[in-house]
């Protein structure tokens, strides 16, 4: 008898209000990977809108690359182009989110680096000119 009184009041005193911690904290989920470009809403402040031009030297005609920085442009909220040049230079302009613009250029480096020797910036406000991401010839 002693033994379920005893018991008893270990239970008592287990779930007694005085004595009840919260559980601890359940980890968040991990967080989701952002939608395709296509996907994500336009950027909603526009004041906030950049354009980067930028110059690339090295070996960057005949090999692909305004092929593939376009293809690098869909997975980023950016507008503008990319053009061969007739020096043998290739000029990207890119509109958009100064940190998307940084990210979209950074993926263009990581990408394409090997094939660049040198590169020139210019930066200022975007013209709201371009609907999308393409080549020009």
């Amino acid at each position: 008898m002693e033994n379920c009184l005893l018991q008893g009041a270990v239970l008592k005193a287990a779930n007694s209000p005085r004595n009840s911690n919260p559980p601890p904290a359940a980890k968040p989920p991990p967080a989701a990977k952002p939608p395709p470009a296509a996907d994500r809403p336009p950027a909603a402040d526009t004041s906030a809108r950049v354009r980067r031009e930028v110059w690339y030297e090295g070996r960057v005609q005949g090999v692909g690359f305004r092929y593939t920085t376009r293809r690098i442009a869909d997975r980023f909220q950016v507008t503008g182009f990319v053009k061969n040049l007739p020096d043998g230079r290739v000029w990207l302009v890119a509109e958009g989110a100064a940190d998307e613009i940084e990210r979209f250029l950074g993926a263009v480096q990581v990408e394409l680096g090997r094939t660049i020797a040198a590169t020139r910036r210019r930066g200022g406000a975007a013209s709201d000119e371009f609907s999308d991401f393409g080549i020009s010839l």
